[in-house]
């Protein structure tokens, strides 16, 4: 008998190999260290961890290859660096003003 769990994870993934496929890789994640995208306060196995994942939509299909939806974390958000082009496009005035004053 499936697991409430399972039955909803088939339901985001409706193919059943490509179900234990990308379960099986994000358990992997997990035990070489990924933080979960879910609460695992009962510390349930990484395989359940990740089909929760899974059934909670926190693993999503992007493009051509399965990612986890995770919001940034407080460090990640107070420490973010700015992308390249608003770096570039910030300093842009600067610049224009050290080379008229020259």
């Amino acid at each position: 008998m499936l697991s409430e769990v399972l039955r909803q994870a088939m339901i985001r993934v409706p193919n059943r190999f490509q179900l234990a496929v990308v379960a099986a890789e994000r358990s992997a994640q997990l035990l070489q260290g990924a933080r979960p995208a879910v609460d695992n306060s009962r510390r349930e196995r990484v395989m359940k961890v990740a089909l929760r994942e899974i059934a909670e939509a926190q693993i999503v299909f992007e493009g051509e290859s399965w990612k986890v939806k995770r919001p940034a974390s407080a460090f990640e958000q107070i420490f973010a660096l700015p992308a390249r082009h608003e770096v570039a496009e910030a300093s842009a005035p600067v610049l224009a003003a050290a080379a008229e004053e020259e």
